[in-house]
C-alpha cells in the first residue's frame, strides 16, 4: 500500500480546493457537506465511507485530494504530489467537513517560544540579494527572523497576533515552518488608509519599496485557506472595516482567482504589477 497516497485521502479537501482557486458556497453548505465553485464549475465535498470526495455538478468527475489536483491543474501524479505534501497540517474529523482549521492552544505556545527564538539581525543577503534596502528592511523587520541555517523567515500570525508559523525563503528554496500552518503575514506601515494583501511577504516589501504608501500590508504566503479567509474577512470587514483593501496579488491565473475570493467578502480594488509580481517590478526598476 502507498502510504503516502493513503494519508492525502486524510487531508482537509475543503482547503485544498479554496487553494486552488474555489470558494465555498456557504448558503449551499451545511456541516456534513460543502458546495464550493470556481468560476463556471461547481462541486460538492462530502464524506464517504470516512474520508471525504468531491463530486463535479457539470463535469461528472469525483475523487480524492489527489483527483482533484490533477484534474484543476492539469498535472501528473508527481506534481499533484508535490503540491499536497505541504497541506498535511490540514487533516479533517470524520465527525464533519471542516471549513475552518482551529490550532491547540499547545501548539500556538509551541510555535511562539519557537519563533522568538530565532534570530534576529540587521543583515538579510538573500532579501538585498531580491532588491530590497536597508530602509525597507528597518520597516519589516519585527516580523522577520533567521533561522540556523540562515534561511529568512516571515512570521503569519492570527487575530490576537499570535504565531502560527513562519515563510521560509532562501537562494532556490521556500517553504513553511514544520509544525505550523498559514495564517497571514501583517505589517503596519503608519496610518492605515490602505489594506494591501499580496501573495507573499517579499512581495508586500516590494510594493512598499516601489510606492511607499502607508497601510497594513498582508501576505497570504501563497495559499488562501478557509482559515486564512476567515481571518480576512476579520480584518478588512470588523477590524478595519471602513478601510479601502486593494488586492495586489500576482498578474497571473492564480492572482486573478485570489482577488475574486476577496472580492467576495468586500468590494476591493485590483492593482497588478507590470510583470508577474513586485519584486520583479522592483528589480526591473532596479536594472534601469
Amino acid at each position: 500500500m502507498d502510504n503516502e497516497l493513503e494519508s492525502f485521502k486524510r487531508l482537509d479537501l475543503v482547503q485544498i480546493a479554496q487553494a486552488l482557486g474555489y470558494v465555498l458556497i456557504k448558503k449551499e453548505s451545511s456541516a456534513n457537506s460543502k458546495k464550493l465553485r470556481l468560476l463556471d464549475k461547481q462541486i460538492v465535498i462530502s464524506m464517504k465511507c470516512g474520508k471525504q470526495v468531491f463530486f463535479s455538478i457539470h463535469g461528472g468527475k469525483s475523487g480524492s485530494a489527489i483527483d482533484l489536483v490533477m484534474t484543476e491543474k492539469n498535472c501528473n501524479l508527481g506534481h499533484a504530489r508535490k503540491f499536497l505534501r505541504s497541506y498535511f497540517h490540514t487533516t479533517f474529523s470524520t465527525a464533519q467537513i471542516p471549513s475552518i482549521l482551529h490550532p491547540k492552544a499547545e501548539d500556538k505556545i509551541n510555535l511562539t517560544e519557537k519563533w522568538h527564538c530565532l534570530n534576529i539581525s540587521q543583515v538579510y543577503p538573500y532579501l538585498q540579494y531580491r532588491g530590497l534596502n536597508q530602509d525597507t528592511l528597518q520597516l519589516f523587520a519585527p516580523a522577520i527572523r533567521l533561522d540556523t541555517q540562515n534561511n529568512t523567515c516571515f512570521k503569519h500570525q492570527d487575530r490576537g497576533g499570535v504565531a502560527t508559523g513562519w515563510e521560509v525563503k532562501n537562494m532556490g528554496f521556500k517553504g513553511f515552518s514544520t509544525g505550523g500552518h498559514k495564517s497571514l503575514f501583517a505589517k503596519k506601515i503608519g496610518e492605515v488608509s490602505n489594506i494591501f494583501v499580496m501573495e507573499s511577504a517579499i512581495d508586500c516589501m516590494s510594493f512598499y519599496q516601489l510606492h511607499q504608501q502607508h497601510g497594513l500590508y498582508l501576505s497570504i504566503g501563497g495559499t488562501l485557506s478557509s482559515f486564512q479567509i476567515t481571518l480576512l474577512e476579520y480584518v478588512i470587514t470588523e477590524k478595519y472595516q471602513d478601510t479601502n483593501v486593494i488586492v495586489a496579488t500576482d498578474n497571473d491565473q492564480s492572482g486573478e482567482r485570489y482577488f475574486e475570493q476577496i472580492q467576495d467578502i468586500k468590494k476591493c480594488e485590483r492593482r497588478r504589477s507590470k510583470l508577474k509580481d513586485w519584486n520583479d517590478d522592483l528589480n526591473l526598476k532596479t536594472d534601469d
